[in-house]
């Protein structure tokens, strides 16, 4: 192509489809000739010549056009029995002529010979192929020399793109090719995934400062370790990932910390490179920006040429956007690499994307411990090589923890131990030792959290509070060269979740763990104050942490209204888990009866629904909801009042937080329905004055004004009340034009909206019409209803948008309007105790449920053969067949029990309703 293609040529190249790596069937240039190309590294013998079908495949091309020629290129050795062919024999012509007129019977000896003289043989190596292509890119396209690679993975790349399309290539595509390539280097550098380092590319360069001490030390994996050959290999677990990468988009390697994922993932990612790919980090992946930023990365990449491997090495909120880039790059070769600890995985990855998910849970057992000795032992790299394997395995076995394992192996003590004297001889240390003390803590317990902190704030923090005795840059580089953090970066690295919890745990053994969580509090960016809150529990005992929320209170007080909402949020879940582990056993016989999803909503701290409390008064009441109902009276009573919640946000609120003046009412309305909930008061704030809430609707986007009138109406409805009748029409003009709706009226006791839908949005117009009126409920909760309705212009045949327009018309009280807003707390608790038991992504989901079905028909089946010998009278099998029924009727109800939830935020889009899985359920049973 790179050769025949010339700007003005009449030439074009009919690409006809490929079937495997090589182009199997005919390439065709310009009508007068066909091409096969076939590669292999064996001998090309006659028998396996016929068998590859290249006569066959050139045979069939022939009959359409016998005037052209026909040429296999290939990089095979032909065996001396071929070589006559090559050569145009007549004898080997004869027979090669032979073989087709008994394949084709239809054949005439005249045209068989005729075909055969039109054959013709090239013979040209990998080496030569590649070099031909640089030649003509360079001498053909304005391309610069040292750059050529890029451009030629792009025609590449094009070019199996093309083929799987059958397009009949011309010079224009291959200069739109060339011209992406070069469109997307001068748009890189301008790519905000690129400028703020939320997507790197992965180098597997050579580190030589302290890398094999730093990585048997237990400092955290990353692609130099790699490069360097330092990690024992676990082909085992390697093959699993390297064939899930082969068959997924996504591929999660899952286990608790220290069992070596982030070593297994870089391990992948370097393959990837060795075979001409490239390696990406996701750093930073927090908010849809960020995901809109690093999918428009990658496909400008996917353009010039590359298959990239994106890694995300450990899920957590920074990155907790990963599932909107996987969607939106599904069309794209591109492969997702994840590490996750189990906790994160359902935290952060249950969610999933709409794409295949494949994990692979890493463990470490007694046979690849053995393995593991016996390399470190060949390489002289244990502590003491006259000591076995079993010792150092009994000491770690109860965790099984690879990092515990290998840094006993080749340091002669346990990760603690040596922590505990790296602690003891800091304190020795005459300058700097409390600064570094109180940064390691820091460091440690938020890490513990999954919270990285930011460097500076940090640093600032420890001045402020401890002080420096030197240089502080030189304070940082000793703590990078003696515990492996890293610094130069916006947020602190380099610790492992297990080394954290070790020095954690040292460095607390007088100092009280809640004074360093307060001193992690002050440090918390606003993201990070749900994870913060939400992680309390797993880390501190209880009587503490309520010592503890005596001092995040005032720490809170002064902060937004969004961060005071994420803490109160956080410790819900905290108060949901707590009341999961007091029911578990309860909850399991639930789960294994089916119904969990109804049955949550019976736990629910806040306007319970008493669904099954209803219902029980219904004749006939189905076997599972009295199923339901009877464990419901079972649950251990949720004594609120003695919750760490209500205990927290009282402390918050004897701080009156709401006195402070913020620079926005983000999160205002979320608060005051969580104070309201829990009976504490909610003052009149300075913003809910009249000249306030005037000015505020001047100049405050519509968030935020919903916000405060929902404060409003919550804390002084008289004065709501007041204000919308003095100043109604003002409301009814703002409201216009922040909803974009031209015409708001009132109807007797009703609220009518009128607004123009574009076409475009057809589909939408329900969406749209009860965003519209909620926003209106919640300014003006006063009317009956509110009515909703469409115009569009009539361009287009009306038929096109009757129901379009049908589905935009809306009648709803504020009641049902609302309820979104009332219901959050509660799907949050819900949502907490179902997480736990949710598929790993929306993909299982999907295939366990299809495994079900496939259950279920073969039962089916069953009972039909059953029918049919009953009718035929063979009651000699009779027996059998019933215990062939019994038996996939255990197997349906087994795998019925052991169905999993579906992932969070996805149901709607599958399922319909809660109706569809009872129905279900109900068939099943």
């Amino acid at each position: 192509m790179l050769s025949l293609l010339q700007p003005g040529s009449p030439v074009a190249i009919q690409l006809e489809g490929l079937e495997d790596v090589d182009m199997h069937n005919v390439l065709v240039i310009g009508q007068t000739e066909y091409v096969q190309l076939k590669t292999s590294v064996n001998d090309l013998a006659p028998a396996r010549f016929w068998d590859m079908g290249v006569l066959q495949n050139f045979l069939e091309v022939y009959r359409g056009a016998p005037t052209a020629t026909f040429t296999l290129v290939h990089n095979m050795r032909l065996a001396p029995a071929l070589q006559p062919l090559v050569q145009g024999e007549p004898a080997a012509l004869a027979h090669w002529g032979a073989k087709l007129l008994a394949f084709d019977k239809t054949l005439s000896r005249e045209q068989s010979a005729d075909f055969l003289r039109r054959l013709r043989w090239e013979y040209v190596t990998e080496a030569q192929l590649h070099e031909r292509c640089v030649q003509a890119l360079l001498a053909n396209f304005d391309i610069h020399a040292r750059s050529e690679e890029q451009y030629l993975k792009a025609v590449f790349y094009h070019a199996f793109d093309w083929s799987r399309q059958r397009v009949t290539v011309t010079y224009r595509h291959l200069a739109e090719s060339i011209q992406g390539v070069k469109d997307s280097y001068s748009a890189a550098p301008l790519n905000e995934a690129l400028r703020h380092n939320w997507l790197e590319r992965v180098g597997y360069g050579f580190e030589a400062q302290r890398s094999a001490t730093a990585y048997f030390a237990g400092q955290a994996a990353r692609p130099h370790h790699i490069a360097d050959h330092l990690p024992v290999r676990r082909t085992d677990w390697e093959a699993r990932i390297e064939a899930g990468l082969a068959a997924h988009a996504v591929v999660v390697v899952r286990s608790s910390s220290g069992q070596g994922k982030s070593t297994l993932a870089w391990q992948a990612g370097y393959a990837q490179q060795q075979r001409g790919g490239q390696v990406y980090e996701v750093r930073n992946c927090g908010r849809p920006e960020m995901a809109n930023a690093i999918v428009e990365y990658l496909r400008a990449w996917v353009r010039v040429g590359e298959q990239p491997l994106v890694v995300i090495d450990g899920l957590g909120s920074h990155v907790s956007e990963w599932a909107a880039v996987v969607e939106r790059v599904a069309d794209l070769p591109v492969r997702f690499l994840i590490t996750s600890r189990e906790e994160d995985w359902y935290r952060f990855g249950s969610t999933g994307a709409m794409v295949p998910v494949h994990v692979v849970d890493v463990t470490l057992g007694r046979d690849e411990a053995e393995r593991i000795h016996h390399e470190l032992s060949r390489r002289g790299l244990l502590a003491d090589h006259t000591n076995p394997w079993q010792p150092a395995w009994e000491a770690v076995a109860e965790r099984q923890l690879l990092i515990e394992y290998v840094y006993l192996l080749t340091q002669g003590e346990l990760l603690r131990e040596r922590l505990a004297g790296q602690i003891r001889e800091l304190n020795r240390e005459s300058r700097n030792a409390a600064a570094k003390l109180e940064i390691l803590r820091l460091v440690a317990v938020a890490d513990c959290l999954a919270i990285r902190l930011d460097t500076g704030w940090l640093v600032r923090y420890v001045a402020d509070t401890v002080g420096f005795d030197s240089d502080r840059g030189e304070v940082l580089n000793q703590l990078e060269r003696e515990y492996f953090l890293r610094f130069g970066t916006s947020r602190v690295e380099g610790l492992h979740p297990v080394r954290s919890r070790h020095l954690a745990d040292l460095l607390h053994q007088v100092l009280p763990l809640a004074d360093t969580l307060a001193g992690v509090c002050r440090l918390l960016t606003p993201e990070q104050t749900h994870e913060f809150f939400a992680g309390l529990p797993g880390l501190l005992a209880a009587p503490d942490r309520r010592q503890l929320y005596e001092q995040l209170a005032p720490l809170l007080a002064p902060r937004t209204f969004l961060e005071m909402t994420a803490a109160l949020d956080g410790l819900l879940c905290g108060e949901a888990l707590h009341y999961w582990q007091q029911n578990q056993t309860i909850i399991a016989e639930v789960v294994s009866g089916g119904g969990l999803e109804l049955f949550v909503y019976e736990t629910i701290p806040f306007a319970k629904p008493d669904v099954l409390s209803s219902l029980s008064s219904i004749d006939g009441l189905e076997e599972g909801l009295r199923h339901l109902l009877e464990h419901s009276h079972k649950l251990a009573p949720l004594v609120w009042a003695e919750s760490e919640l209500l205990l927290f946000a009282s402390l918050l609120h004897a701080q009156a937080p709401l006195a402070v003046s913020k620079p926005s009412y983000l999160g205002l309305g979320r608060l005051g329905d969580w104070l309201h909930r829990l009976n504490l008061p909610l003052p009149l704030l300075s913003g809910c004055e009249m000249p306030a809430l005037l000015l505020a609707l001047r100049t405050k986007p519509l968030a935020e004004t919903q916000e405060l009138f929902t404060y409003l109406w919550m804390a002084d409805p008289a004065t709501a009340q007041d204000f919308t009748t003095q100043h109604k029409a003002v409301l009814l003009a703002y409201l216009k034009q922040q909803t974009d709706t031209p015409t708001l009226r009132e109807e007797d006791q009703d609220l009518v909206a009128e607004y123009l839908l574009e076409f475009s949005d057809g589909d939408r117009g329900n969406d749209l019409s009860v965003e519209r009126l909620q926003v209106l409920a919640t300014f003006l909760p006063g009317y009956a209803h509110y009515r909703s309705s469409a115009v569009l212009f009539p361009i287009r045949p009306a038929y096109l948008y009757t129901v379009a327009l049908m589905n935009a018309e809306k009648r709803m009280t504020a009641d049902i309007l609302l309820m979104p807003r009332a219901a959050r707390i509660n799907r949050l608790w819900a949502d907490t105790i179902l997480h736990l038991y949710r598929a790993k992504s929306v993909y299982e989901w999907q295939k366990h449920l299809l495994s079900l079905r496939q259950l279920a028909l073969e039962l089916a089946k069953r009972f039909v053969r059953f029918l049919e010998i009953r009718l035929e009278q063979q009651s000699g099998r009779d027996k059998a067949a019933i215990e062939a029924i019994v038996t996939q009727s255990e197997q349906l109800e087994a795998h019925r029990q052991r169905r999993p939830k579906l992932p969070a935020n996805k149901f709607g889009s599958l399922v319909g309703d809660w109706g569809g899985l009872a129905e279900t359920d109900r068939v099943l049973r």
